[in-house]
């Protein structure tokens, strides 16, 4: 990337995919792409995520009414 500092996030998931020896995105010119790998952590990722929002409390179920 001339002229343009990567970011961490970018930097981070390029790490992970070295790390794993596993490419989750492909990028070209215009952008990035997930690859299958890459679709399918996002779909475990989206389900571990909504299982943990699942969990949290509803805050306004859960609310002590105002003195």
């Amino acid at each position: 990337m001339l002229g343009s500092q990567q970011s961490s996030l970018s930097r981070r998931i390029s790490e992970f995919e070295h790390d794993l020896g596993v490419p989750f995105f492909e990028r070209f010119s215009g952008g990035v792409r997930p690859t299958r790998p890459g679709r399918d952590v996002l779909r475990l990722a989206r389900t571990i995520l909504g299982g943990a929002l699942m969990q949290r409390p509803d805050p306004f179920t859960t609310a002590k009414p105002a003195v």
